[in-house]
């Protein structure tokens, strides 16, 4: 059977104080995604009707430490489906009103690479690094028509990922009994 993560998402959001709003991200990498000058460039986009500045973490592959700009956009991503065996999928869809994304999408199908995906939460009460991620993905199967592109999102190395994957040791967490 399927576990699903929605009732108990609802409730921790129902319960948790909020002092401002949560903003979704998505981070697009490919090695196709390039500017004028032909360097590699992320495409970002946040859930919202506005575009948002928001600052990325130490050790990320773009910008990182620094405030980007995340353009709006409209896109879903669904939780990831749990079964035992089984690696987790979702379905994430990004509408392309502006068809911008479109343009990038076919300039990578000149390259054999994987598409990343970075997706991030971040608060607008703290918009200095990610309250929620970064978590990468790989999305597949793309598919694109006249609204969107939609694709399949999975974990590349999840049968490598150690769970937990802090390792706590008795210089950092002192309270440990050894």
């Amino acid at each position: 059977m399927a576990a699903t993560y929605t009732d108990a998402w609802a409730e921790g959001e129902a319960c948790c104080v909020i002092d401002g709003e949560q903003f979704i991200t998505v981070e697009l990498q490919h090695p196709g995604f390039t500017d004028e000058a032909d360097q590699p460039i992320p495409l970002r986009y946040v859930l919202d009707v506005m575009d948002r500045s928001f600052t990325i973490e130490d050790g990320a592959a773009f910008d990182a430490g620094e405030a980007v700009t995340f353009a709006a956009a409209a896109f879903e991503c669904e939780h990831p489906s749990m079964s035992e065996g089984r690696v987790p999928l979702a379905r994430l869809r990004l509408d392309d009103v502006s068809g911008e994304l479109v343009v990038y999408l076919d300039k990578a199908t000149a390259y054999r690479a994987d598409l990343k995906v970075i997706i991030r939460g971040y608060r607008s009460d703290f918009p200095d690094a990610p309250s929620y991620g970064p978590i990468e993905l790989v999305l597949t199967d793309i598919t694109k028509d006249s609204t969107g592109v939609e694709g399949t999102a999975t974990i590349v190395d999840f049968g490598d990922r150690k769970v937990p994957s802090e390792v706590y040791t008795l210089e950092d967490y002192p309270g440990l009994v050894p």
